[in-house]
């Protein structure tokens, strides 16, 4: 008999996003991480080539959080700002 897990494993989803989140400070600095996003695959650019060039001046330029770890944050905020139920959370996570 197969174990219950295998089957569960049948019936998920692979993974559905790969993204990072810039976080810019001020507008000079987005429009640089705008135009390294736009080159990166021409110029195989990475996510961490994007960041080390744009805080090449100050490590305070920019800053790159992974898809997940964001949501984690937008989550956490529900339950703070609207008091989203926690059983929901969890059905999120």
């Amino acid at each position: 008999m197969l174990s219950m897990k295998r089957i569960k494993n049948n019936y998920m989803w692979g993974d559905r996003l790969d993204a990072s989140i810039y976080t810019c400070a001020n507008q000079k600095v987005a429009d640089q991480t705008k135009d390294l996003v736009k080159k990166a695959e021409k110029k195989k650019y990475s996510s961490d080539d994007i960041l080390a060039l744009v805080n090449k001046d100050s490590q305070l330029n920019l800053f790159r959080s992974k898809a997940e770890n964001f949501l984690r944050v937008i989550i956490k905020l529900l339950t703070v700002s609207i008091g989203f139920p926690a059983s929901a959370i969890l059905l999120l996570r």
